[in-house]
């Protein structure tokens, strides 16, 4: 998964998961959610990409 402003196409952040993402991610409140076909949900800071965390 990652992240790049579609103005400027430069990438910010990038995070390898264990599989591919599923569907669109979705951006709530500052906060990435994306789900990936290891069977987890990653949720994100958008701004940065850290604060991993996931859940089954």
């Amino acid at each position: 998964m990652h992240a790049a402003p579609s103005i400027t196409a430069r990438l910010r952040w990038k995070l390898a998961t264990g599989g591919e993402i599923t569907g669109s991610p979705v951006v709530k409140d500052g906060v990435v959610y994306a789900c990936s076909k290891d069977r987890w949900v990653y949720a994100l800071d958008a701004e940065k990409g850290t604060g991993t965390a996931r859940t089954s």
